[in-house]
């Protein structure tokens, strides 16, 4: 063998080392990093990280198109927090509660005039009424009568004409003072029905202020609407409260992976499939279950670090239920890659 061939044989044993080295170190970082090597038949996507049911994101209303500013903020970073748990409390809110108060009292107003007008005269004065009417009424049967005996002296001439007028004049007066009587006692029992409707609509007008009022006071202070973990916080005490919201809440016990599987692989995926999910911000490979799968096609949201990837694929999102959450809590929105195992 001459020094030429020699000298060939040796740079293949070379390179067959190199290759040999290389191939070990990729399956050492492979193992030390928790990734799986993977089998022909599963099926690999892209996907991110997030809690069960999203990631909610709590905003507030502002009054009257006024800005929101944050009075107090009761929460950090981190904190766990119960369903009903005040997490932070509006600059509004005792311009609101003021509010409220004054709407209150309107109503109190409101209210009592319509007893009143409901009540109309107080029962003593009708009574009073009802005996002056009986007094005019036994008076006008006094005076008829007299006026039919001076009627029957005045037909025999026995009775002048002065006479005569001054009876029939005595009973036409009565008679007009009885009708007068009994329309004035009509009127105390009677309740205006304008003056009824009106003061019952101001009634509800009045109830229905201090129920708006009530709702703006209440969403002045800032609840949680579930148990959860308080994500990201945007909106500090003194702050506007932005587009951004005031923070995010998530319900970190039980963490998924939304995987977007490629439509092509579709008909490969099915609920209960184990899933395997491996990532730079994963310190090792989490294990899973496909929990559900969408029933829309869109675009992906996930791209590919791969420069010769396509960049708009369409995809359907499968969810994937971790089974290690602590694991994955910290790690929220994380990009990750996904084996589903087929």
């Amino acid at each position: 063998m001459n020094n030429k061939t020699r000298w060939v044989w040796l740079l293949i044993l070379l390179l067959v080392i190199i290759v040999g080295c290389t191939s070990n170190r990729t399956l050492g970082s492979a193992s030390q990093h928790g990734q799986t090597l993977r089998d022909p038949a599963d099926i690999s996507c892209l996907g991110h990280i997030e809690p069960a049911d999203g990631v909610a994101r709590i905003a507030a209303r502002s009054l009257g198109g006024q800005p929101s500013i944050i009075r107090e903020l009761n929460v950090r970073e981190g904190d766990h927090v119960r369903a009903g748990q005040v997490l932070a409390v509006l600059d509004s809110h005792d311009q609101l509660q003021a509010i409220v108060k004054d709407s209150e009292k309107k109503v109190a107003m409101a209210q009592a005039k319509l007893a009143l007008i409901q009540a109309g005269v107080k029962a003593g004065d009708i009574q009073a009424q009802e005996a002056e009417l009986t007094r005019l009424k036994t008076e006008l049967a006094a005076f008829r009568s007299e006026f039919q005996r001076y009627d029957s002296l005045y037909q025999k001439q026995a009775l002048t004409t002065s006479d005569y007028n001054q009876r029939a004049l005595a009973v036409s007066d009565t008679e007009q003072l009885v009708k007068e009587a009994e329309a004035r006692l009509s009127s105390m029992k009677e309740v205006r029905d304008v003056e009824l409707h009106l003061a019952e609509a101001e009634v509800q007008a009045a109830t229905a202020d201090v129920a708006r009022a009530r709702a703006e006071l209440a969403a002045s202070i800032i609840h949680a609407p579930f148990d959860a973990k308080v994500l990201k916080v945007y909106a500090h005490p003194g702050e506007e409260v932005r587009d951004t919201g005031i923070l995010e809440l998530g319900k970190t016990d039980q963490m998924y992976v939304i995987a977007e599987v490629y439509e092509t692989d579709l008909d490969r995926v099915f609920k209960e499939q184990r899933a395997t999910v491996t990532g730079g911000a994963l310190k090792k490979a989490l294990q899973g279950n496909v929990e559900s799968i969408g029933d829309e096609i869109a675009k992906n949201e996930v791209t590919d670090l791969d420069p010769m990837s396509l960049p708009d694929r369409r995809v359907i999102h499968a969810k994937i239920r971790l089974d290690d959450s602590a694991t994955a809590e910290h790690l929220v929105h994380a990009r990750v890659q996904v084996l589903i195992h087929h």
